[in-house]
């Protein structure tokens, strides 16, 4: 499970006029926790041509939806995601890091790695790596 929950994060984020923090924060709330496949996608860099493409974005649902059942099953075993913090972050201009713990209503925790950048409309994503 820590697999897949870390394959989720191991991306890199852009979002949507939100700062990074909170992109990886609603990223991981959406896909790892809830299940929203929908938000989760608006989380995920794309590149301007990317963007444009149906296909393209089929793709990051559909494997969002895939990671995203099994991910949301193990933190409801867990007893759902109580905090979703970062612990430690290097943000430059349009790049930077951070670590993310999670901390489910169990009171196990998982860390994560996450890495952020900004799109070409300057706004915060997840990019998969």
């Amino acid at each position: 499970m820590k697999r897949l929950f870390s394959a989720i994060i191991m991306l890199v984020f852009v979002g949507c006029g939100e700062g990074p923090e909170e992109v990886v924060k609603s990223y991981v709330d959406s896909v790892g926790c809830k299940g929203d496949i929908e938000k989760g996608a608006s989380l995920v860099y794309l590149s301007e041509s990317q963007m444009k493409d149906e296909a393209t974005k089929r793709k990051v649902e559909s494997k969002l939806d895939s990671m995203s059942g099994t991910t949301t099953r193990d933190a409801m075993r867990r007893g759902g995601c109580k905090t979703i913090e970062i612990t430690d972050k290097n943000i430059g201009k349009d790049a930077g890091r951070m670590k993310v713990k999670i901390t489910f209503g169990d009171g196990t925790t998982e860390e994560l790695d996450a890495r952020v950048r900004k799109n070409h409309q300057g706004y915060w994503k997840v990019v998969w790596r």
